[in-house]
This record gives structure tokens, sequence and C-alpha cells, in this order.
């Protein structure tokens, strides 16, 4: 009864509490009190004749039967502790019989200080005394507060510190390590999830899986960790599926609790059917698909540049003019020297600045289907060494050693300084430039969905925006780098001839300026842009639709309370109870009034900021049912960047000459590599106490 009116009591102690709010609060206590009443007297029952039963028997011991019972204790506590055991966790990580062992050394203990000769300190008696009830409270009522969890540890590591060797040392140290065990296991449980996998080939030609979790801090920030890397036999759907649940099973993780997948486009990923999003939703049905936004964007970038034909035509030239220059070794080498003569003439005539990090000296870069940004660097990097790649191909050209050689060079050469070939190269460099931005903050860890779907809409809109008004600009900046380099500019005013020859169906009024203006210009822009809108649709998701209601940027003019509870009605029924939903809307109408006319919110761009920063003005304990409405959004993935990095990750632990590297060693291994934030917690000092108590050795470290 009192954990339910100090809810109460804490709400009401917080600072600028307005009383509108705090009589909701009391009708919400009432509520609860009443609901109290009506249904917990059985398990509350229950709960004191487990504690009775368990105490009086404890009460009943002899003192000279304490060696006896403890040495029972202890055959019993090395069985229930192997659970802990890496060795012994292979098939599943029993945390029943942690809670179990960690409930019997603490009463262990408890009576131990019971007849212990310093039973008078205070201290010492009180945090055990806590730690034997909250181990009771896990054992009988299934249920344990971190709370208290952090509580006893804590004081368990101030006893050890204060040097009380009464307690047997291996005793207190047993506690102190399954106390920070449970702590951590408790604290990851009960958060809503979303999990983010995609699937490589290592070194040894095994099929690796890696799996991310991505959910809500303590403090409000969306993090993504790196949870595992898993052997999968195929990639069948129903084999990754399994994948999955052993791990989640492994750290005793509730699959209801998932809310959201993220995968890429592949068929096994995303089939409705039979595709392991389908599987995962029969499930957990609340577990909702998001194909990766970076993926859709770069398979609209490769649609888009296949649609036209001029520009499909224009990147099967660019990949042959790059095939031709770093064909060798001395082809690399010859760029290299004439980009580095280039510079040096340019910063002679005064065409360059100096300085650290300019200049450098760089190569051609390949385009690929499945390399995220990888036309942009491509084109940009040929426009920034144009001249030097001319001088490499005229070499060929002369000093070939082979006539296929100096044909192959001749063609490229001659398809390097067209004016067309020129105009491409700078028309897609604009248009790369602005989805290169979106590519990029798609890719950044711990991005909320409806920022992303933001992004989208700003990157059509400067697509649109280019397409309207930038025309004139382009061509002259095109007809400037042609006259630099001596390149040909055809009269812009003549008649088009598609095809050498007269076409049949040819008009006179049918412009070089016209063509390359509408057929190519308009056209390769247009296409990206219905990509965009077929790959990003605004309108095709209800789920993102009803969740821009939270969003700082879309209340300036109306605050959608009506689709908050649509969203809660239709995609998160299960995470809210009926009073709760009840309770909801009321909540909204006092957040609207308290928090969105907030001068500081207004300030906000983003709903993981305003997520922050709720929690940090302490407004989320008030407002506790919206801000969980908020952790359900943000905990929708956005891209799955981060199972690539940990694939690049694997490449560099994993490598030729370490190929023989077992699953669990590269699983540990990565998880540091990747982790970099938490692993620099780890001092030196800590990993060797730790290895040096977990055996006696003849020659102490």
């Amino acid at each position: 009864m009192l954990e339910i009116t100090d809810l109460l009591c804490q709400a009401l102690r917080c600072r600028s509490q307005d009383i509108l709010n705090a009589m909701n609060l009391i009708s919400s206590t009432k509520a609860l009190l009443q609901k109290f009443r009506d249904d917990k007297w059985d398990a509350l029952l229950a709960n004191v004749q487990s504690f009775c039963e368990i105490f009086f028997m404890l009460q009943d011991s002899q003192l000279q039967e304490l060696n006896g019972r403890f040495s029972e204790h202890a055959v019993e506590l090395l069985n229930l502790s192997s659970a802990l055991d890496p060795r012994d966790v292979s098939e599943t990580f029993r945390i029943d019989d942690i809670v179990v062992s960690y409930f019997e050394i603490c009463m262990v203990a408890w009576w131990w200080l019971h007849f212990a000769p310093f039973l008078a300190d205070a201290f010492v008696w009180d945090a055990l005394r806590k730690a034997a009830s909250c181990a009771l409270s896990r054992h009988f009522n299934g249920s344990i507060s971190i709370g208290l969890v952090k509580g006893f540890h804590g004081g368990l590591c101030a006893i050890a510190n204060q040097g009380h060797l009464g307690l047997p040392k291996l005793l207190l140290k047993t506690l102190i390590c399954l106390g920070h065990v449970l702590e951590q296991v408790y604290e990851i449980g009960d958060a809503k999830r979303c999990i983010i996998v995609d699937e490589a080939r290592d070194e040894s030609k095994k099929e690796q899986m890696a799996i991310v979790l991505r959910f809500i801090d303590k403090d409000g920030f969306v993090r993504e960790r790196f949870f595992g890397l898993i052997y999968v036999s195929n990639t069948a759907a129903s084999t990754l599926k399994d994948g999955i649940y052993s791990v989640l099973s492994h750290h005793n993780l509730d699959i209801q609790n998932i809310r959201g997948q993220g995968y890429d486009g592949a068929s096994n990923m995303r089939g409705e059917w039979k595709g392991l999003q389908a599987l995962v939703l029969n499930d957990c049905p609340y577990a909702y698909y998001i194909h990766c936004f970076a993926h859709r964007l770069q398979l609209a970038l490769v649609a888009a540049s296949k649609d036209v034909i001029a520009i499909h035509k224009f990147f099967l030239k660019l990949t042959f003019v790059v095939n031709v220059v770093g064909a060798s070794c001395k082809r690399n080498d010859e760029l290299k020297v004439a980009q580095a003569a280039e510079i040096e003439h340019m910063i002679d005539i005064d065409e360059l600045e100096t300085g650290k990090g300019l200049n450098q000296i760089g190569t051609l870069q390949r385009a690929g289907d499945t390399r995220w940004s990888s036309h942009f660097k491509s084109v940009s990097s040929l426009i920034k060494i144009f001249s030097p790649t001319c001088e490499v191909l005229l070499n060929i050209i002369n000093e070939g050693t082979t006539s296929a050689q100096r044909g192959d060079a001749d063609s490229a050469y001659e398809t390097l300084t067209s004016f067309e070939f020129v105009l491409f190269l700078h028309l897609m460099k604009e248009m790369l430039e602005i989805t290169d931005l979106l590519c990029q903050a798609l890719q950044c860890r711990s991005q909320d969905i409806l920022n992303a779907m933001n992004l989208v809409s700003s990157t059509k809109a400067l697509l649109q925006k280019f397409r309207d008004g930038k025309w004139d600009a382009l061509l002259a900046n095109v007809q400037s780098f042609c006259e630099v380099r001596n390149i040909d500019v055809p009269n812009m005013n003549a008649p088009y001839i598609r095809r050498r020859g007269r076409a049949r169906d040819h008009q006179d009024d049918f412009t070089v300026e016209h063509y390359y203006r509408v057929d190519i210009f308009h056209a390769a822009i247009d296409s990206q842009l219905q990509e965009l809108n077929g790959r990003f649709s605004e309108h095709a998701v209800e789920l993102l639709n009803l969740s821009s209601a939270l969003d700082p940027r879309d209340v300036s003019e109306t605050f959608r309370i009506d689709d908050i509870c649509r969203l809660v009605e239709n995609f998160y029924l299960q995470d809210f109870k009926d009073q709760e939903k009840i309770q909801l809307r009321m909540q909204l109408h006092h957040y609207e009034h308290n928090v969105v006319q907030h001068a500081n919110y207004k300030k906000l761009s983003t709903i993981s900021e305003l997520c922050q920063w709720l929690v940090r003005t302490n407004k989320s304990t008030i407002y506790q049912l919206v801000y969980r409405v908020i952790t359900l959004v943000l905990t929708l993935p956005v891209s799955t960047a981060i199972t690539e990095r940990s694939f690049s990750a694997m490449k560099i632990v994993k490598s030729r000459l370490r190929n023989k590297m077992e699953d669990e060693f590269l699983t540990d291994s990565l998880l540091v590599y990747i982790e970099k934030e938490i692993a620099e917690h780890f001092t030196t000092e800590s990993i060797i106490e730790d290895f040096r108590d977990m055996k006696e050795r003849r020659v102490p470290l």
C-alpha cells in the first residue's frame, strides 16, 4: 500500500508542480489502491505465508548446527553457481539457478552475521538484511526491484572496501559478483527493444549473423548495442529465426518485448509470408518491420541511374575509364605523380590554399551497386583529378606496350574529353551530393525514424529546387570547366541530331540545349524523385504518420492528441492497460499545456532530443505514459548500418592469418572492439584481479 502512495509522494515533491496535475495524480493513486484491494489479496497472503515458513525454519536452527548447514549449502551453491560458468551455458543460461543461488548465499551470510561477534555493527547488519530480503522477494514473488539490487550491491561493495573480515572473504566476493550479474540482466530484461539483423560471410567461408539490440536507456538516449555474432548453416528465414531466438533466450530476454525489426531488402528477410519478419510477427505481433532506409536509398539511386538510358551509358563509360586508369600499379603511380604536379602548379599561381589536411593526393573510386555512397565518390574523385587522368591516358596512348592498351586508352580519352560526358559528370555530382547528405545521416548511430523521414522530405525538396532553378548555373559551370581544359562546347541553339545522320522523326525545333535540359536534366531528376517517392512514401505507413504527432517540429499549429491515442490503440495495444489508455488522453492534455507550450520545447528539433529533455527535466516521471509512447516510437529501427560496421570489424579481427578463430572468441573480440565506450571503463588492474581470482596459482601475479 505504501509503495502505491509513495509514487504520489515523490511526484508531489517535484519542483514546479501544478495543482491540476497533482489532483490527477491523486485520482490515479486512488484507482491503484482500489485495484490492489480488489485483486491482490491472494497473492499477498501467499507471499506472507512463504516468508513466515522460511523465517521460522531458520529461527529453530541451533548454533552448533551452523557449520553443518553451511557445508550443505556450499554443495548446493557450487551446483547452482555453475550456471555462471561459460563452459556450462552452451545450451541455456540458467537465470533461475543464479537467483536461487543468490538467495541461499544471502541467507547464509545473514545467519553468519546473526551469530558473529560483530553483530553490533549496524552498517553490516542492515546491508546484508536488505540483501536477504531482496533475494527472498525475487525468489517468492517472481519480481525484483532494480533499485533494491543496486542498493544492496553497493552496500556489499562498501563492506568489502571498509575491511569487514568477519564474513568469509570468498562468500562476500561471491555476493558482490552475483549482485553485479543480476543488476545488469534485470536492467536490460524489461526494456522494449528492436532487433537489427544482417548476415555476411567471414574469412573462413562461414555464414555469420550479426545481432544488434536498439533500446532507450535510462537517460533517454537511443542505444544500438552489438549483441553478438552467431554462425548459421544457411540463410533460410527459419534458420535465422532460430538463431535469433537462441541468443535472446540464452540471455533470458523475452521475445514478447520486441517492438521492431530492422533488416535489408533481401527476400528471405522481408518476405510477407515466409520471410524472417513474417515469422517473428507470428510470435510477436507488435514487432513491426522497417526496411533499412540506407538500403532503400541505395536501391533508389541504382534504379534511377538505370532508368534513363543516357545516364546508364554514362556510368558504364565511367567504370570503363576507372578500369583503364587503375589497371596497374604503374598507372596508379603515374596518376599520383601527375596529381602532385598539378597541385604544385595550382599553389604556385595562388589557385589553391595550403593547410593541414588540404590538397590530399587520391585515386579514382569505382562505383558499386551495393556500396553506399560509391557513385558519389566515383564521380567526385574523377572531377577532382580530371586533368591528371587525361594526362595518364595520353601517356598510355603514346607509350602503351600493346595495341589493345593503346586502343582502350584512346577510347577512354575520347569519352572523357567529350562535352556530353563532362555535363553528365557535373549533373550527377550535384544530384548525388544532395542525396549523399541523406545517406550519411541515415548511417549515424541511434538515428530516430521520424527524423529520417524529415531528412527524406528535405532531400526531395532540394532535388525539386535543383530541377526548377539550377539548370542555367549548371550549364555555365560545365562550359567554364570545358573551356579551361580545351574541350569543345557545342552550339546550344543548333538543331540536335540524335544519331549520326538525320533521323526520320527529327524535328527542326529540337535544339541541343532542349535535349540536354529536358531529356537529360529533367528526366534524370524526375527519375530520382519518382524512386524516392516510391521507396519512401510518406502515406504508405500509418505507423509513421501517427508517430509524427509526437515530433516537436510538427506541433507548431496543433497537437494531435487523437492521432497519438490512435497510435496506441492500433499499434501498441499490449503495452498499455485499459486504465492507462484512459489516463493517456488526460495526460496528453496536461502535456500539451505544460510541455508543448514550454519555451525550451520549441527549441527541440527531433523526437530523440525531446526524449532526452523529458528525462533531464524530470518530466518523464510526471508524464510516464506519454514518455512510454515516445520510447516505443524511438525503438523503431532506421538502418542496418551498425551491422555493416560489425562486418567491417569482423574482417579486421578475423583476417586471412587468423581464419581459424572460433565463433565464441570472435564474438568476444568483436564486442570489445565495437563497443569501445563500454570497454574504456575496464581498467588493467580490474582485469588482472579477475584473472588472478579465477584460481590459485603457484606464482602470484
